[in-house]
């Protein structure tokens, strides 16, 4: 019931996405040889380059395709084939459940691995890397957003988070900052049809397409209507692309806060994002609330939904108790505070 409640359709206006997508989100010109059929060498090039993982149900591997067809002579035929049409037997996978942490009545905290054919899987990693590739080239991803890029970005956020808990404990005087870090319900992103969040983001963007498994057994077909798809190489640069709505209006509203944003060696910081793991900063707590609401805003027109008994919020102050109590709303719940004798533990680093 979970998943299914997870993945039904989801209603969007595009109307409204557009409107606030041509006000904070910035264009380019189109390039629509990334959606043509990928050439042999660039087949081949993903094909080396990629790990052999467990197959779809096909039983078909990466090491098999290495093996029958080194140069992609033979897989270059199926890519016009597959430009129209996605095959039918692509579109279906299994997914196997993880558990991650905490209670494991709650579905929420298992971590779903999908297995899916290994051909549809070459074929979008391909696509994934074009577009990837120009979205950086065309400064289309934000620079707060390091999921999806050929560097690792995880250990730049990590450090430059500790290095402005370091500095504040540092300062003689205030306002030191007041952080808040949130995971979305990322899963609500991307109905199979449009219009949804993500098409209209990349209709925003002149861009277009050619269009469960538990200890008991295999569960029935759940049909995914929302949230981009698990384990696709292409999910991960589709969610960013979305989610720049969300940067550029915490951005903007920073830019507008009455005792101005942050400032770190002479760098404006208020917001850090790794796919859909948040952190926004603010030197006190009403603009820290005042980001929050735009944040907010934003997520409710893409329809993603915070999980705030995931949130955390930390205040360090000079001037009285070091750690402090914060009363901070997201999408109108509550945020818990960070307890004196607590960590939070984001991108896999204890804080």
């Amino acid at each position: 019931m979970h998943f299914t409640a997870t993945f039904g359709p989801r209603p969007c206006n595009p109307a409204q996405l557009l409107e606030e997508l041509s006000s904070f989100v910035p264009l380019t010109e189109p390039n629509n040889s990334l959606f043509d059929a990928p050439s042999p060498d660039e087949l081949a090039t993903k094909l080396r380059s990629i790990c052999n993982s467990a197959p779809g149900q096909d039983r078909l591997e990466y090491c098999h395709l290495r093996l029958l067809d080194p140069k992609c002579e033979i897989l270059r035929l199926l890519d016009p084939k597959c430009e129209m049409h996605v095959p039918a037997a692509w579109k279906s996978a299994t997914t196997i459940l993880i558990h991650k942490k905490e209670d494991t009545s709650d579905a929420s905290n298992f971590r779903p691995i999908t297995l899916m054919s290994c051909l549809y899987k070459l074929l979008m990693a391909v696509l994934s890397k074009r577009m990837t590739s120009f979205t950086i080239q065309n400064d289309l991803l934000s620079n707060e957003q390091k999921s999806a890029h050929p560097s690792e970005g995880c250990y730049e956020h990590d450090f430059l988070l500790e290095s402005i808990v370091n500095d504040a404990r540092r300062q003689p005087c205030p306002p030191s900052p007041l952080m808040f870090e949130m995971p979305l319900a990322a899963s609500h992103m991307m109905p199979s049809s449009p219009p949804s969040p993500t098409w209209v983001s990349l209709s925003h963007l002149h861009w277009s397409f050619h269009r469960s498994s538990h200890p008991l057994g295999k569960t029935q077909p759940i049909p995914i209507h929302s949230g981009v798809k698990q384990g696709c190489p292409l999910s991960a640069i589709l969610f960013n692309l979305s989610m720049e709505l969300i940067l550029h209006k915490c951005n903007a509203q920073a830019q507008e806060l009455p005792c101005g944003s942050l400032q770190h060696h002479g760098q404006s910081v208020s917001i850090l994002t790794y796919a859909d793991d948040l952190v926004i900063l603010a030197r006190n707590k009403a603009s820290l609330q005042s980001l929050l609401n735009v944040v907010s805003s934003a997520a409710d027109v893409l329809h993603l939904r915070f999980r705030p008994d995931k949130c955390t919020s930390l205040s360090l102050n000079k001037h009285g108790p070091w750690i402090q109590s914060n009363a901070l709303l997201v999408q109108g719940e509550p945020i818990p505070d960070l307890q004196r004798e607590n960590h939070y533990r984001y991108l896999g680093i204890p804080m």
